[in-house]
């Protein structure tokens, strides 16, 4: 039981040296680039009035297809 729990704190301490960056760097791209490059910007977001959707409505022309999206902003 003792060797057990010898090897996890070990095996904790080492992930934690890992994580800290005790064993240099892999690659100098940084963390997550793609996902960065991907995230959506909030702020650009905004909630549209009944009217805003039927101008738009109305400048995108009929819709094509059997209008699957039809029962949107209704």
């Amino acid at each position: 039981m003792k060797l057990a729990f010898l090897v996890l704190l070990l095996v904790n301490l080492a992930l934690l040296a890992w994580q800290q960056g005790a064993f240099g760097r892999f690659s100098d791209s940084g963390r997550e680039p793609e996902r960065v490059a991907r995230q959506i910007e909030a702020e650009r977001f905004r909630v549209l009035s009944e009217k805003e959707v039927q101008k738009l409505r109305e400048r995108a022309g009929p819709s094509k297809g059997s209008g699957g999206d039809s029962a949107i902003g209704q």
